[in-house]
């Protein structure tokens, strides 16, 4: 490796790590105090924060007096009750499941003599972890832009945030199965690395409860059954489906040991009579629809009997905050409506290449519904904390598919820039009159300008610019009969290229640049042919570039400039909007950037760095292109006063129209901002 490119390496690494560990600290900030969704004063699930869910948290808090006080030795994790009793204490184990948040706060809180809010502080940064590194690996597998927007979405999910410090929930493990699924999907050769870790996890999870528990399976294997549909040939897919089986295996065998040992201590040994105890009081009454309700009491009565699909439609219906407080902006439904809407859109532009994304929502909506429907009656009456189950990837998934879609017009633009990044010189016709007589060229891009080329020139002719610099006609194929050989001849052009190609002002400009490469001018002028110009400030380019400027802008803006007639929205707009946009782009304060009279030196145009003859230039790109990229390379750039005198009662000459015309100067400068015109090798290395 190159000392540069060793030095770029490093200088990414570092950038990269900052990047994360930046990221980490707003998550555990965020999870710790809630400072991006409200406070503890913000609702969620009808409470505040602070005081959600701390009912199951308490179960957590008895188990450590409990043991403190050694009172409790029926081996699980938690308890109902800590009170006094008589003489002693009482303790109520809550065999619901195992406990094993118990044991771990226990030993955090008794042995290691933690704080609860440093062990809080514990289970919140790791939930920041886990799900940072999911975030990485749906950059890895679906782009950046899926991965950024999954790491808003849980960075202000005021859901997410509600569960993160809560000892009994003990978030980070619910989302650790979905990492070590994620990590094989993204390195199905290290598959005897991760369906270990699956395993795991799966276990910890169902040691710490059941919750959620077909959602988080199936976040296991649910983008390997993606990668299954598109498999390229039988033998991919043969090798994804063994994955996958044997990763919903390793997962299975997890649920199977922990719920053996949930047995074991629920029989007292006996697991037959662990199995039915588990079966007949736990399974039932959270899953079983039509069970015999009254052995539950009443309060369970009507979420027994409640549809799964009825059930289903009462979570369509998310009125509760899910991301920033804006229920009331995008509300569940909507989100829901218009990701349907962009995908059916989508296919009418993009037909068959949509299906991928059909595909994952679908997969992604019945993997996050799975638990609403299987557990329905658990749904059902606990609406309040199982909202959180659409995070598992298809919230993140809609705003992407409708973010994805707003930016389109934009990513198809840069795409198109990317394709066309390779030298093209349009088809031209090509007149010498004269051959080359000085060491500066004059580029007049013209087209059926009719008798403002003619008074141009004349005046060029008057002030005998055509003795110092030649002066080449780059004619974008007129059809008003200004542009004759004869014509151009007795007003002192040197040379006359006629295009015979597409593009506009951009091809025009590669076409007269590739000339004056060929003739080895030592530097460039350019000027419009709409006689608006001071044809006669030639002179002052000239001295710039004898001076060693390798970008000389005219500007009527500056002293000693004029501007005369300027329609006013013109004025504004340069000012106010084309001149700072390309100011902030080349690093260096400009004032009439729209101007295309200006100079440049041989050195700078055939920088390998600059490259101004890719066929990505073809309108305007290639003048806002110029215009910041001397800076960008530390070459030697100034203003100089010119005049530009629009006619007073005349229509003004342009050929940039009102609504699509500044429309594209508009993306050109947002697509040179974001560097999509620099040589696709360097654009490569920055990145």
């Amino acid at each position: 490796m190159k000392k540069e490119n060793k030095r770029f390496f490093w200088q990414g690494l570092v950038f990269k790590i900052a990047l994360i560990l930046v990221a980490g600290l707003l998550m555990v900030l965020n999870f710790s105090i809630n400072c991006f969704n409200g406070g503890k004063n913000a609702s969620i699930g009808g409470t505040s924060f602070d005081k959600f869910q701390e009912d199951s948290e308490q179960l957590v808090i008895n188990r450590v007096y409990c043991d403190e006080s050694c009172v409790d030795e029926s081996g699980y994790g938690l308890n109902w009750n800590f009170q006094p009793q008589g003489s002693g204490l009482t303790c109520d184990p809550y065999q619901q499941q195992v406990g094993a948040q118990g044991y771990l706060a226990c030993f955090l809180h008794n042995t290691l003599n933690m704080s609860y809010t440093m062990i809080k502080l514990i289970y919140v940064t790791l939930l920041a972890a886990v799900l940072i590194l999911i975030c990485m690996e749906l950059s890895k597998k679906f782009g950046k832009l899926f991965g950024f927007i999954s790491y808003i979405v849980f960075l202000f999910s005021p859901w997410i945030c509600a569960f993160a410090r809560n000892l009994y929930w003990v978030e980070f493990t619910w989302f650790l199965p979905m990492l070590f699924g994620l990590k094989l999907v993204n390195n199905y050769d290290k598959w005897k690395i991760y369906t270990p870790l699956i395993f795991l996890s799966v276990f910890i999870k169902c040691l710490c409860g059941y919750e959620y528990l077909t959602v988080i399976m199936l976040s296991i294997i649910i983008f390997m059954l993606y990668d299954f549909v598109f498999a390229k040939g039988k033998q991919e897919r043969i090798d994804i489906f063994k994955k996958c089986v044997i990763a919903g295996c390793s997962a299975l065998l997890g649920f199977v040991v922990a719920i053996m040992i949930h047995a074991g201590m629920r029989g007292d040994g006996n697991l037959f009579e662990g199995f039915k105890l588990i079966y007949t009081e736990d399974v039932q009454r959270r899953t079983l629809m039509g069970s015999d309700a009254e052995q539950f009491g009443s309060a369970y009565t009507a979420s027994l009997k409640a549809s799964p699909i009825a059930v289903l439609f009462k979570y369509f219906s998310f009125r509760n905050s899910y991301i920033l407080g804006t229920c009331w902006i995008l509300s569940f439904e909507l989100l829901l409506f218009m990701t349907i809407l962009f995908l059916t859109l989508e296919i009418l532009i993009s037909g068959k290449k949509v299906l991928k994304k059909w595909v994952l929502f679908v997969l992604l909506l019945l993997s996050n519904a799975s638990w609403f429907v299987l557990a329905s009656p658990h749904s059902y009456i606990h609406m309040h904390m199982n909202y959180v189950l659409w995070y598992f990837g298809f919230l993140q998934f809609e705003l992407y598919v409708i973010i994805s879609f707003i930016l389109k017009p934009i990513r198809m633009a840069f795409n198109s820039a990317k394709a066309t990044d390779k030298d093209e010189i349009p088809n031209h016709e090509k007149i010498e009159i004269s051959k080359k007589k000085n060491k500066y060229c004059l580029l007049i891009p013209v087209i059926n300008e009719g008798e403002r080329i003619i008074k141009e020139l004349e005046t060029a002719k008057k002030f005998n610019i055509h003795k110092q610099v030649d002066i080449i006609i780059c004619d974008g194929d007129s059809t008003d009969g200004s542009i004759t050989e004869k014509a151009m001849k007795d007003l002192g052009v040197n040379t006359i290229l006629i295009k015979k190609d597409t593009g506009k002002q951009g091809a025009q400009l590669r076409m007269g640049i590739n000339f004056a490469f060929e003739r080895d001018y030592d530097g460039i002028i350019t000027i419009d042919g709409n006689n608006k110009d001071s044809i006669e400030d030639v002179p002052k380019f000239i001295e710039k570039l004898d001076e060693g400027y390798d970008l000389v802008q005219g500007s009527r803006f500056v002293k000693g400039g004029e501007a005369i007639n300027t329609p006013f929205i013109r004025h504004v707009s340069v000012r106010l909007l084309h001149a700072p946009i390309i100011s902030l782009t080349a690093g260096e304060h400009f004032t009439d950037t729209t101007n295309a009279y200006r100079a440049y030196s041989k050195k700078y145009l055939t920088d390998p760095r600059v490259q101004p003859l890719r066929g990505v230039f073809q309108t305007y790109e290639l003048l806002a292109y110029l215009s910041v990229r001397a800076s960008q390379l530390d070459m030697k750039t100034c203003e100089i006063p010119v005049r530009r005198e629009y006619p007073k009662k005349q229509k003004t000459p342009t050929k940039i129209s009102f609504f699509k015309g500044n429309y594209g100067l508009f993306k050109i400068l947002i697509l040179n901002a974001f560097g999509k015109y620099k040589p696709k090798e360097e654009t490569d290395e920055e990145i």
